[in-house]
């Protein structure tokens, strides 16, 4: 890319030089001898009066500082180069530009460089074009290689160097020398890609070697921070080190997730077959299932060992012994899975009995389906930094009490879908480095500690303990604790000193059919969300003041049965109120209050069957979704609204199946706005139509006919209308658009948009803009809509 530039523009400068090759240059020949190439080739005579590199840095600031030049410096990896080649841009004329190239970001930070590009992977047909100029020197692939040629751009992924390496390697061969190199790759790399690939990883530390190696063989794709926990408890310092292997190209973090791409993968776990390319047994780390079959069964695991990644799937008939673990003394990684087993009861592992393996120095520990009721007593877990037995048989951890006193370092327990698990332990106090408990679906859990004090949890998960009867005491201030999942469990009260967790944003307590009320201190906490929970009491659930809410932006209480009067009037004095969510409960009316909420945006309703009206809503409200309201006929429009944004802001109603729309509208008041009936669509349209320019309205409800006063009409998906002269001037308000289709013409399931697309054929405007109203049908079949239905925008 920097050689295609350099051509391109190099015809504009005074003086030019391309330096290729520093990193070797200048380890083979010194930089002495980079500075007097520089020199050569911009200001020709001046190399042979340099003597040592102080004085090539003087000579190149003096003479070039009033030149424009044009200079590559390519594959830099260490800061004394730059410094030595291009120490600051006040050595260059103006004009002038300094491109370089490097595997290490981190290089160009330190020196200040102003602008950095991160070369892009080739896309699949320029791949393909790079690729066929050198193996067959033309830019697309013979028809009888076509095939073979896609699947070396396909394992290339786009990288420019690989591409080229390969293709010059299979030029002029065979198909069948094709299908055997291609057939090699797959197992081992090609040696001169491997060589290229590796120059980041030989300019490693021994410490970041180690993470490179962990990475590349176990933990590619995995979360950030899991990943720094883990390898932190194994000594590595691990924030620093992916920092550089960041900076050196070897990876990607995206999305909080680390990523590498395959190749530089295949490099990283080539290395560690290089340590002892024909035994398996003695490589540091074991990835494969085919070795890890092979040297469990022969037992021929050694002491260098030092992780295993198993996925069970498919697993021949194998009985995992004492004795293949036996000399594994290093072991500090054991993964055992099944990627498409995760959840099945019935699944199990094939071990013998009196199974023991080596623990001494593991630090994650993850066991998909472990099949014993328990640890060995001589299992060794101080160092454990996570333990994750999910699915598994375990009934207890380790027979016998206190049995967390000896896991001092455990940040995270995962005990998942174990429905045999019956009691946690009260020694889970003494885990004050416990960040995540997971404790969900154990089914038989009944006992749970009376008081808990675990100042570091953030997450805690009891959902689905469904034999779960009390929640404990919380002693002291669990701040920390900002997610508390309780749903599908026996509760039926929570206690006061819930109050104490001060960071709690999320509470679960959807289908707690026993619960029957909250304790005051709950209502201090929240900033966020409430979650639902559903009753199945013919009485209903009773809601208590919500006046102490002054913080909640969003409350759920969908699915709770709320009657008629149910819903405290005080709802309408949390000013923090951002969205709220009353779907599928049973009440005739909301509190008229409801317009005074100041910052209420999202009003949910779907499913209230019993619901007759919507008062008048806030001006701060941005959508009403009132699906299947099936006796609903009359809502009432904001008597004004607000808009602090400098872009138009839209208003939009969901109104799908309220087919009690179409009867007389009782309320005389001129506020009342929908109906099918087009005498009420037009008095829609004439409130709404007062806050144009700045707000836009999209409404979505029952209707078969498109309004009389709409001229421009037609049968289909668009329609053509002529503009006035000059319409874009004369004080143009908007555009109003309908459509009337039947529900089989358009899906509904999951979450659904219509979009109006409005184009102008003069040239001069083009696409003027896009009208868009999307909804959530919530996976319901119910959601099947009925009848015809009306878009109005």
């Amino acid at each position: 890319m920097a050689k295609v530039v350099y051509n391109q523009i190099s015809s504009q400068f005074e003086g030019i030089s391309f330096l290729a090759n520093i990193r070797e240059v200048a380890k083979n020949c010194g930089l002495l001898q980079l500075q007097k190439q520089l020199l050569d080739d911009t200001l020709a005579g001046w190399s042979q009066r340099i003597r040592n590199v102080d004085e090539g840095i003087y000579v190149l600031e003096d003479r070039l500082r009033s030149k424009k030049v044009l200079i590559i410096l390519d594959d830099m990896d260490d800061l004394n180069q730059l410094e030595a080649l291009a120490g600051s841009v006040g050595w260059f004329g103006i004009g002038s530009r300094i491109i370089i190239t490097t595997r290490d970001k981190h290089l160009l930070n330190v020196h200040g460089v102003s602008e950095l590009y991160e070369a892009k992977e080739l896309e699949a047909e320029e791949a393909l074009q790079l690729f066929s100029q050198y193996a067959f020197k033309q830019g697309c692939p013979r028809k009888d290689f076509r095939n073979f040629s896609d699947n070396v751009v396909q394992y290339a992924k786009g990288l420019p160097l690989v591409l080229k390496v390969l293709g010059s390697f299979l030029f002029d061969k065979t198909k069948l020398e094709w299908e055997s190199e291609l057939h090699k790759l797959r197992k081992e790399p090609n040696t001169k890609v491997e060589n290229v690939l590796k120059i980041s990883f030989d300019g490693l530390d021994f410490t970041e070697k180690e993470i490179f190696l962990d990475l590349a063989c176990f933990f590619k794709g995995h979360e950030y921070d899991f990943v720094v926990k883990i390898l932190d408890g194994c000594g590595f310092h691990a924030k620093s080190g992916i920092r550089v292997l960041n900076d050196r190209c070897l990876i990607d973090l995206d999305s909080n997730r680390i990523w590498m791409h395959d190749l530089i993968q295949q490099m990283g776990r080539e290395i560690v077959r290089q340590e002892c390319p024909k035994d398996p047994g003695k490589w540091s780390r074991l990835w494969d299932y085919e070795h890890i079959y092979r040297i469990l069964r022969k037992n021929t695991g050694t002491e260098t060992i030092e992780g295993i990644f198993l996925d069970t799937y498919g697993l021949k008939e194998i009985c995992l012994t004492t004795e293949a673990f036996a000399k594994m003394n290093r072991l500090r990684l054991l993964k055992v899975f099944n990627l498409l087993g995760i959840g099945r009861e019935d699944y199990k592992e094939p071990l013998s009995d009196s199974f023991v393996f080596p623990s001494y120095e593991l630090r994650y520990l993850y066991w998909h389906g472990y099949p014993f009721w328990s640890f060995p007593s001589n299992f060794y877990s101080e160092n454990l930094i996570e333990l994750n037995m999910c699915y598994s048989h375990m009934r207890e951890l380790w027979k016998g009490n206190e049995v967390f006193d000896y896991m001092p370092n455990l940040e995270r327990l995962v005990l998942e879908g174990c429905t045999s698990f019956v009691e946690v332990d009260p020694s889970i106090e003494v885990l004050n480095k416990l960040v995540l408990l997971n404790l969900r679906n154990c089914e038989k859990l009944r006992s749970f500690p009376r008081i808990i004090d675990l100042e570091c949890l953030k997450y805690l998960s009891l959902s689905g303990c469904s034999e779960l009867k009390s929640f404990p005491e919380i002693l002291g201030n669990m701040q920390h604790l900002s997610e508390l999942y309780l749903d599908g469990t026996a509760i039926s009260e929570l206690p006061f000193s819930i109050g104490n967790l001060t960071g709690l944003v999320v509470l679960d307590l959807e289908n707690c059919r026993r619960l029957k009320s909250l304790p005051r201190s709950i209502y201090s906490l929240f900033s966020f969300w409430l979650l639902p929970r559903k009753s199945s009491d013919t009485i209903g659930f009773q809601l208590p003041s919500l006046s102490g809410l002054c913080s909640l932006r969003e409350l759920d209480i969908s699915d709770c049965n709320l009657m008629e009067g149910a819903v405290p009037v005080d709802i309408c004095g949390i000013s923090s109120l951002e969205k709220l969510y009353l779907s599928r409960n049973n009440f005739f009316s909301l509190p008229s209050g409801i317009s005074n909420l100041p910052k209420l945006g999202f009003l949910y309703l779907n499913h209230c069957k019993s619901l007759l009206q919507i008062p008048e809503l806030p001006s701060s409200i941005i959508e009403v979704n009132a699906r299947h309201c099936s006796s609903l006929n009359t809502i009432l429009t904001p008597s004004s609204v607000c808009n602090s944004q400098p872009v138009c802001r839209w208003l939009m109603f969901t109104l799908p199946n309220c087919f009690n729309m179409g009867a007389e509208n009782p309320c005389s008041n001129d506020m009342a706005i929908v109906s099918p009936k087009m005498q009420m669509v037009s008095n829609m349209l004439q409130k709404l139509q007062n806050f144009l320019p700045d707000f836009g309205f999209s409404i979505f409800l029952p209707g078969s006919e498109v309004p009389d006063w709409i001229l421009n009409q037609n049968m289909g998906s668009e329609v053509a209308i002529k503009l006035p002269p000059c319409w874009f001037e004369n004080n143009l308000l908007g555009f109003v658009v309908c459509c009337v289709f039947a529900s089989e013409d358009i899906s509904l399931n999951g979450c659904s948009s219509l979009m109006c697309h409005l184009e102008s054929d003069d040239s001069c405007f083009g696409p003027i803009g896009h009208i868009m109203h999307s909804f959530d049908s919530e996976g319901d079949s119910e959601d099947l809509l009925k009848s015809q239905l009306m878009w109005l925008a």
